[in-house]
């Protein structure tokens, strides 16, 4: 059993769940990726800085992550095409996403989120940095939801160990590899306004992400498949 044959019901449930175990012990690699990317001033290494916008993180993956579990499942049954169901959800997921960094990237210090938004225009949101970020989230969920228990299930075909790790690294690894020029040309262009990025700024904060995205793949996978097997 998977996510695709699950209720509707229960695949919201497995997104809530697993994105916010994810994201509160991942926000502070999240936060360290950004101040890298944008580079705008020294970062003090402390816990506020750390989970400096953490609520508001919360909520906005969970609504994006909504869109790509239950997009997934809902086109899935639709179209029969794994691939197609990922990368489409992927993508209509960047609708939320793109706005929601906006907002976390144009924060300045001590400014509340409410504060950030009502500063920066609604016109602004989609204009920098949306069709990077449409790319990023459609790599992401295909690689989230299609490729890693695809490798899983090679793995163990081959009767090799440690599969639950050797997937998500691998699967992780090629996500970043795609996506990651994708996200820092799109955190740039949001910090500053501007579509024009030279290319040598696209490995910055490479390593935080790498880390961030393969964790992330092991923490969803390993929460998926303990719910679908033990709860569910």
């Amino acid at each position: 059993m998977s996510i695709k044959d699950l209720s509707s019901n229960k695949v919201i449930l497995l997104s809530l769940v697993g994105n916010s175990l994810e994201v509160t012990l991942q926000h502070p690699l999240n936060v360290l990726k950004n101040h890298k990317q944008t580079n705008i001033c020294k970062f003090h290494y402390n816990y506020r800085n750390l989970y400096r916008g953490y609520s508001f993180n919360l909520y906005s993956l969970n609504c994006i992550s909504l869109i790509q579990y239950y997009g997934y499942h809902h086109l899935y049954k639709e179209t029969q095409n794994d691939i197609l169901s990922s990368l489409s959800s992927g993508l209509l997921s960047g609708l939320i996403a793109s706005p929601a960094e906006y907002y976390i990237i144009n924060k300045k210090p001590k400014e509340t989120l409410i504060q950030s938004i009502r500063r920066n225009r609604i016109t602004k949101i989609y204009k920098y940095g949306f069709m990077n970020c449409l790319l990023r989230e459609g790599i992401y969920t295909s690689c989230l939801l299609t490729m890693t228990p695809m490798l899983e299930k090679r793995i163990k075909e081959k009767e090799i160990k440690y599969g639950n790790i050797i997937s998500p690294i691998l699967s992780g690894g090629i996500s970043t590899l795609l996506s990651h020029p994708f996200d820092t040309m799109k955190s740039i262009q949001q910090k500053n306004n501007n579509n024009n990025v030279k290319f040598e700024c696209n490995l910055k904060g490479f390593g935080y992400r790498s880390i961030r995205m393969i964790t992330t793949f092991f923490i969803l996978n390993e929460t998926n498949k303990f719910f679908i097997k033990n709860v569910f």
